[in-house]
């Protein structure tokens, strides 16, 4: 008889992501990068855009080039946003269902070279992509994206990545690990109380990830959250960080100048949790114990925030596989 329990679906797909992740490097073997041609700009709507914004700053870096993520409503209100794009740039779309009217109608009428990454392999937007990741083995019942988001990360990293030798069951170890002392921490955050905002912060590449933790904890709880560039917390939003606020910060370095955002945090009250990437990173609540390659271990940043998020809607007897308002495709009126 299938668990009956509020979430039951979503907690599975979250705990499944260890293997997951390494489903998803194992089919993505070939040593050597798939894509070197040229400029490039990745778009998606929703989770997936909190994708492109993570991929952008990594393919920047693997290609020398500038590469610019654009919500795909953008592309289809706002022509101006790309119009003077070179007619040689590749458009790369990612979409967890590979339905999504504003991400199909962006890349069908992208008139340079088309890419995707998507969970559904046999969906309109594939079929509409020259090259694609198709990541059928991810896709989710649930309407949040949990194992399809840090998939489709790895799936479109893969693009300009070879996957380094050992990477797909060392990711698949330290998920499990990660998995594990994320349910002791989240059940000491929530012991006595569940915070009344919480502020998720991270730099580069981790501002996506950042929004994207915050958008979960959003969808699957209710509850008010925010993501900010770490250093930029400072420039004013902190006049809302007091008692009652959850600080999380998502670091992939021991950098001090964001440790000490967190103890200006907690010097204002915030009860605050360090997610890092990496080992060694002084006072972190969570962090991996082997260091794995740049970029690939970016998913290590997540799951907590997915736990702490459906911890938080059970306390408030909401049900994380049935979320308030929400669908899980979206598609436009012709």
């Amino acid at each position: 008889m299938p668990d009956q329990t509020p979430g039951a679906v979503t907690e599975r797909e979250i705990r499944s992501q260890p293997a997951t992740w390494q489903q998803t490097l194992l089919d993505a073997a070939p040593p050597t990068g798939r894509y070197d041609a040229g400029s490039l700009l990745v778009t998606g709507c929703g989770s997936t855009f909190y994708v492109a914004r993570w991929l952008a700053r990594h393919a920047e870096h693997d290609l020398g080039l500038p590469v610019r993520a654009l919500p795909a409503s953008e592309l289809l209100l706002d022509p101006d946003a790309w119009a003077a794009t070179p007619a040689s740039t590749s458009l790369l779309a990612v979409s967890r269902s590979g339905a999504t009217s504003e991400t199909i109608i962006a890349l069908r009428e992208w008139p340079g070279p088309r890419l995707a990454v998507t969970c559904d392999g046999g969906s309109e937007l594939a079929a509409h992509a020259a090259t694609r990741v198709d990541l059928d083995h991810a896709a989710e019942q649930s309407v949040v994206q949990t194992r399809s988001f840090t998939s489709m990360m790895l799936g479109a990293l893969s693009l300009f990545r070879g996957v380094p030798a050992g990477l797909p069951g060392a990711l698949h170890d330290a998920g499990e690990r990660l998995l594990a002392d994320a349910d002791v921490l989240v059940g000491q955050l929530l012991a006595d109380a569940t915070p009344d905002r919480i502020v998720v912060l991270g730099s580069g590449p981790r501002y996506g990830l950042a929004c994207e933790a915050a958008l979960k904890l959003t969808e699957v709880a209710l509850v008010e959250a925010q993501a900010f560039h770490t250093l930029e917390v400072r420039h004013g939003p902190m006049s809302m960080v007091g008692p009652g606020t959850l600080v999380i910060g998502l670091f992939d370095t021991d950098e001090p100048l964001e440790r000490a955002v967190l103890a200006d945090m907690a010097a204002l009250g915030a009860t605050t949790v360090t997610v890092a990437t990496v080992p060694g990173v002084k006072d972190a609540d969570l962090s991996p114990t082997t260091v794995l390659p740049a970029g690939w271990r970016d998913v290590l940043a997540l799951p907590f925030v997915q736990l702490l998020g459906l911890a938080i809607a059970r306390t408030k007897d909401l049900d994380p596989d049935r979320p308030e308002n929400l669908t899980a495709v979206v598609t436009l009126d012709a």
